[in-house]
């Protein structure tokens, strides 16, 4: 509804005798708005009747109440002004309405060609050289928290990253592209790695992409709910709580219930979602979206050099 060229000036109109105890105080729109007086006046009790006059609809009401239905009807138009709220982020044309597939395809392909790579290149133990090690990260090697991020303990933990992560960086990607959809991620697995070392006993180890799948499914978390903020605003707090807190209880729920188990990394894996959830607001409040498509390429290759500097780092 455009209001600014739709909404009547209620203050600009000025009530006439209908009668010798009615006042008509405005003409009606003919949009849905009429219902909508019609409903303030009956939930404020005040009496009221519609005449068609003049080739419109007339509001007429008893004289000594004309001075509070104008008011209420007034109160109304202030109070649902701008409402409902546009859908600023992301513009309508643009919103994802279905996943970006390159992103997860590139990442599962990754992974797979990593764990490939691993049983191909004879007297290099990649496990020995690029896990997560707190003793070592702590004295300087910091390559680790990205290297781990590319190694898997077996097939089932492969198969799990290959598919879940697959699937969130493809959603990932449809809200910024597939090039900052796999730095953001990468980037979530780093953090998560690190912080994870601080809190970690000075012998703990840890492998797997699982950090930075669980870091885009805090991304997605926190551009969902930025994406809420900028769609229901302050004033309708009510819906905006609403929205927020599914949102933020269904990640939590599969964060519960894939990231906790025996022998994983829980650790890893809440620091990756806190890191995603860090991550993701600044670009879902600013509505950056998808980047140009040379811009996506780059950040694809930086994020792949990133990969490979810190295994060069490792390796040398």
């Amino acid at each position: 509804m455009n209001r600014e060229s739709d909404s009547i000036n209620t203050e600009a109109q000025t009530p006439s005798r209908n009668g010798e105890d009615e006042v008509a105080l405005m003409a009606v729109p003919e949009d849905e708005r009429r219902v909508c007086w019609i409903a303030a006046l009956a939930a404020a009790r005040i009496p009221y009747r519609l005449i068609y006059e003049n080739m419109q609809w007339q509001l007429v009401v008893p004289a000594e109440w004309a001075e509070t239905a104008y008011r209420e009807i007034r109160e109304y138009e202030r109070v649902n002004r701008d409402f409902p709220p546009p859908d600023t982020f992301p513009p309508k044309s643009e919103f994802p309405s279905a996943p970006e597939w390159n992103a997860g395809l590139l990442a599962a392909f990754g992974i797979l060609l990593m764990d490939l790579l691993q049983g191909t290149v004879p007297r290099i133990d990649f496990v020995e050289e690029g896990v997560l090690k707190t003793s070592a990260v702590l004295q300087g090697d910091y390559a680790r928290a990205v290297t781990a991020l590319t190694l898997h303990g077996g097939a089932a933990h492969l198969l799990g990253n290959v598919l879940g992560g697959g699937l969130l960086i493809s959603i990932a990607g449809g809200w910024l592209g597939t090039g900052m959809a796999l730095f953001l991620v990468t980037i979530s697995g780093i953090l998560g790695n690190l912080t994870t070392v601080l809190v970690a006993p000075s012998h703990f180890q840890a492998l797997g992409a699982s950090t930075a799948i669980f870091g885009s499914l805090g991304l997605l978390t926190s551009m969902q709910i930025a994406w809420n903020i900028r769609r229901f605003g302050r004033r309708h707090l009510d819906q905006l709580w609403r929205k927020c807190w599914v949102a933020f209880a269904a990640a939590v729920g599969l964060l519960g219930l894939l990231g906790a188990g025996p022998q994983t990394d829980v650790r890893g894996h809440l620091f990756g979602f806190t890191a995603g959830i860090l991550l993701g607001i600044l670009p879902g409040y600013l509505q950056l979206g998808k980047a140009p498509r040379s811009i996506q390429w780059a950040i694809g290759i930086f994020t792949f050099g990133i990969l490979m500097a810190a295994w060069f780092i490792a390796l040398r």
